[in-house]
């Protein structure tokens, strides 16, 4: 399966094969305390902001 980090100003995944949810590097990332991207309320593109809202749509 695919890994399900969705990649941040992107609308695709990070798509690295593994057997869990995420791959190596993103699983290490996340025990490290990484903020894990979420889509954009607007456009679907990867944020790490807390108002889940990219630069660009949170400007207009």
């Amino acid at each position: 399966m695919p890994c399900n980090w969705l990649l941040v100003s992107e609308t695709r995944f990070c798509g690295n094969q593994t057997k869990e949810q995420y791959c190596a590097s993103h699983a290490f990332k996340i025990q490290n305390g990484v903020i894990i991207p979420e889509p954009c309320k607007e456009c679907g593109r990867g944020t790490k902001s807390s108002v889940q809202l990219c630069v660009p749509c949170g400007q207009a």
